[in-house]
C-alpha cells in the first residue's frame, strides 16, 4: 500500500508584483500566473500614510493559474451508481500490497523566464511525456525486467510512487534535468546510465517554471475518503526546493463508490446545523526551501494535516461512519474558527503534537480505518509516529494553512519556519 508523504514551489512576490497584479486583474483580457501570499503597500488618505495589507489567498493563487494542458477526469457525480465505467486516466498500482487502479487526474503549465505561458504551445510534448510517467503498463515493464536483478524492486517502486515524484518526475523531464532513477523517468528500455542515450527524452528549453496539479477525487478512491488536490511548482535550475500546495475537501455528503457503498459527512455542527457551509475545504502550503524534495519520503503526507483535523475538529466520536449523522458541535462560526487554530497550534510542534498523536489512538481503529483491513496497524504506526507521523509536528514542512466555508476564509494559521535543514 502506498502512503503518499506529501509537495509544490512558487515564490514570495515582492510587492511591486502585488501591485501589479491588482492592476492587471482591473484589465479586461489580462492574466497573471504569479501569485503570493502576502504584500504591504503604502498609500496616503486624507495627508496620512495608512497601511494596507492585501492578503493573496492560497485559494486564489491556483484560482489565478488560469487554463492548463489536461488530463482530468469526470466526477463522479452524487447518483452515480456503477463501479464498472472506468476514467480514462488512472495509475495503475499493481503491484502495491492494495493492488489496484487510481484513477487521477492531472493539469500542467508551464512558462517561460518571462513568466509568458507556453504550455498550450506545447501539449504534444506535455502529453507524450505523460504516458510515458502516468500510462505505465505494468504486465509490459514485468516482461522487459524479466532478466533484471532489480526487477521486483523497480516494479514495486514503481507502483507505490508518490503522487508528488511524479509531479517531479514530469517536471525533470520537462526540463530534461535529472535526479531521478533513469529507470522511473524512462522505463524499461532506459540503461541503466543515465547519460545513455536511451536515456534522454523530449525536453522543453524555454521552460522555466513548471506547475503540475494533482486531482483525486474521494468518490473513486476507497482508500482515501477526501477529495483532494496537490499543487506542485519548481523552476529551473530548484528542482530540489519545489512548493507544494494541498486542498482537501472535507466530505460532505458523498458516496464513495466502493464495495461499502459508503455516505459520508465530516462537516460539524454550527450553530445548531450541519450545512452552515456547504463545502469546507482546508489549503495548507509546503513553502519552498525548508526541506530539500526530490526522494518520496521528503514529501509529507496530506493525512498528517487531515487525519488529526477529521477526528479532533470536524467528525469527532460517531457511532457508525460511514452513514450521516452526529458529528461535532459549535455554538457559533467563532468556536469553530478558535478550535481550529488552537488545534493547530498544538499539531505544529514536536512537543505537542506528540499529546495530539496520543488523543488520536482511539480513532485509528477498524471503525473508522475499515478500508485498510490487515494493513491497518501498519498504517496506525505510521501515521502516529513521532518519526515521520503526526507526533513529529508540522514544522517545519507545513507553513500558511487556511479553513474555507464556502466562499469565505474562516481562518488562518501561519508559522514562519526559521529551520533550513533537510532530512
Amino acid at each position: 500500500m502506498s502512503l503518499g508523504l506529501r509537495v509544490f514551489a512558487v515564490y514570495r512576490l515582492v510587492t511591486f508584483g502585488i501591485c501589479f497584479l491588482a492592476l492587471c486583474q482591473s484589465l479586461a483580457g489580462c492574466s497573471i500566473h504569479i501569485g503570493f501570499p502576502v504584500a504591504i503597500s503604502e498609500s496616503k488618505v486624507a495627508g496620512k500614510t495608512k497601511s494596507l495589507t492585501e492578503e493573496v489567498t492560497l485559494r486564489k493563487e491556483i484560482a489565478l493559474l488560469g487554463s492548463g494542458v489536461k488530463f482530468r477526469n469526470e466526477a463522479a457525480g452524487p447518483k452515480r451508481e456503477s463501479l464498472s465505467k472506468k476514467p480514462p486516466f488512472v495509475y495503475r498500482r499493481q503491484f502495491s500490497t492494495n493492488s489496484r487502479v487510481s484513477p487521477v487526474g492531472l493539469e500542467v503549465w508551464i512558462f517561460d523566464r518571462s513568466g509568458e505561458p507556453i504550455h498550450k504551445i506545447h501539449t504534444a510534448t506535455i502529453t507524450q511525456i505523460y504516458n510515458e510517467l502516468y500510462r505505465w503498463v505494468p504486465e509490459q515493464w514485468s516482461r522487459m525486467l524479466e532478466h533484471s536483478p532489480r526487477r521486483e524492486e523497480l516494479l514495486r517502486t514503481k507502483s507505490d510512487i508518490f503522487w508528488e515524484s511524479l509531479q517531479q518526475h514530469m517536471a525533470e523531464r520537462i526540463f530534461g534535468d535529472y535526479l531521478s532513477d533513469p529507470y522511473l523517468l524512462f522505463g524499461p528500455s532506459c540503461a541503466a546510465n543515465k547519460t545513455d542515450s536511451s536515456c534522454k527524452g523530449l525536453g522543453i528549453a524555454d521552460a522555466y517554471r513548471v506547475v503540475i496539479r494533482t486531482f483525486l477525487e474521494a468518490a473513486n478512491d476507497p482508500l482515501n475518503p477526501v477529495t483532494r488536490t496537490i499543487t506542485y511548482e519548481v523552476r529551473r535550475g530548484r528542482l530540489k526546493m519545489p512548493r507544494v500546495i494541498l486542498e482537501l475537501d472535507v466530505p460532505n455528503g458523498i458516496q464513495i463508490l466502493s464495495p461499502y457503498r459508503e455516505t459520508l459527512d465530516f462537516r460539524p455542527e454550527i450553530s445548531g446545523k450541519k450545512d452552515i457551509f456547504e463545502k469546507i475545504k482546508i489549503f495548507g502550503e509546503l513553502p519552498s526551501g525548508r526541506r530539500q524534495r526530490y526522494r518520496g519520503e521528503h514529501y509529507p503526507d496530506y493525512n498528517l494535516l487531515f487525519v488529526p483535523l477529521r477526528h479532533l475538529l470536524l467528525q469527532g466520536e460517531v457511532d457508525n461512519p460511514r452513514e450521516r449523522g452526529p458529528t461535532k458541535q459549535y455554538s457559533n462560526v467563532a468556536d469553530f474558527k478558535a478550535a481550529f487554530l488552537l488545534l493547530l497550534s498544538k499539531m505544529r510542534e514536536t512537543a505537542s503534537s506528540q499529546l495530539v498523536a496520543d488523543d488520536l489512538q482511539s480513532y485509528l481503529v477498524d471503525k473508522y480505518y475499515y478500508m485498510f483491513g490487515d494493513n491497518l496497524d501498519a498504517y496506525k504506526s505510521y501515521i502516529l509516529s513521532s518519526s515521520i507521523g503526526i507526533g513529529r509536528g508540522l514544522n517545519p514542512d507545513f507553513g500558511r494553512i487556511e479553513l474555507w466555508g464556502d466562499e469565505r476564509l474562516v481562518a488562518v494559521s501561519d508559522q514562519k519556519s526559521a529551520s533550513k535543514t533537510t532530512r
